[in-house]
């Protein structure tokens, strides 16, 4: 988190095993793709909008494999 949105952004401890930040960002297909890249190791939450927007995402890109036959 800190690598992508700097030091400044608001986190706190989320149970006991994880954390949770809140960074001011644009959503974008770079976004998408960062968060792809960390696999299960992060978890969008809010807004519902966005949660949304990323299972989109992640639907085309299973569908573009799941097309090619």
């Amino acid at each position: 988190i800190i690598d992508r949105f700097a030091a400044g952004v608001p986190m706190r401890p989320y149970y006991d095993t994880h954390i949770l930040a809140r960074p001011h960002l644009s959503v974008s297909p770079h976004f998408f793709g960062w968060l792809a890249g960390l696999s299960t190791h992060i978890r969008v939450i809010s807004p519902d909008s966005v949660v949304n927007e990323y299972q989109i995402f992640l639907q085309e890109i299973l569908r573009s494999y799941t097309d090619m036959q």
